[in-house]
C-alpha cells in the first residue's frame, strides 16, 4: 500500500492528483492554504477534507455531498471512531500511511452503492502548514468507471 501509486482509471480523480502535482511545485508538499474551495469546485461534492485527531484517529471536517450520497452517510465534524471497527482499521491505516510517507495513495475499495456493490477509487493527497508536516489529507472519490 505505502508509495504505491497505480494510474487512476476515473479521470477527475488524474485531474484531483494533477491539481495537488500543480500546487506543490518544487516543494516536497502543497501548503494547506492551497485547499481553496473555488480552486477545489470541480471535485467538491467527492471531497473529504480530513485531519489527525487525537489518539491515531482522524476527523472528517469536511464530508462532500456526492459522497454522503452514494454511501449513505455523512461524516462531517465526525472522526473514524464512529465507523465500523474493520472499515476504521482499513481507513486509518490508509490516512496514517498518508501522513507518515507525505506521498498520494490511491486506493480501491469495493462499496456498496444504491443495492450495487462497486469498486469505489479514492485518492488520498497530503497537505501540510509547514511544508514537511502533514496535517490535512484531502481525499476524493469516486466509483470506479464512472465519469
Amino acid at each position: 500500500m505505502e508509495g504505491v501509486l497505480p494510474e487512476a482509471t476515473h479521470p477527475r480523480l488524474r485531474n484531483l492528483l494533477a491539481f495537488w502535482e500543480a500546487r506543490r511545485g518544487d516543494c516536497p508538499l502543497p501548503a494547506r492554504e492551497a485547499l481553496d474551495p473555488l480552486a477545489l469546485w470541480e471535485w467538491l461534492g467527492h471531497l473529504m477534507l480530513v485531519e489527525a485527531a487525537d489518539g491515531g484517529d482522524f476527523r472528517y471536517r469536511v464530508y462532500g455531498t456526492g459522497l454522503a450520497e452514494y454511501l449513505g452517510r455523512d461524516l462531517t465534524g465526525k472522526t473514524t471512531a464512529v465507523l465500523r471497527s474493520d472499515v476504521r482499521d482499513v481507513v486509518c491505516r490508509e490516512y496514517a500511511a498518508v501522513c507518515r510517507t507525505a506521498r498520494p495513495l490511491l486506493v480501491v475499495h469495493r462499496r456498496r452503492i444504491r443495492e450495487q456493490v462497486m469498486p469505489v477509487e479514492k485518492l488520498i493527497l497530503p497537505f501540510s502548514s509547514d511544508g514537511r508536516t502533514v496535517d490535512r489529507l484531502l481525499a476524493g472519490a469516486y466509483p470506479a468507471g464512472r465519469a
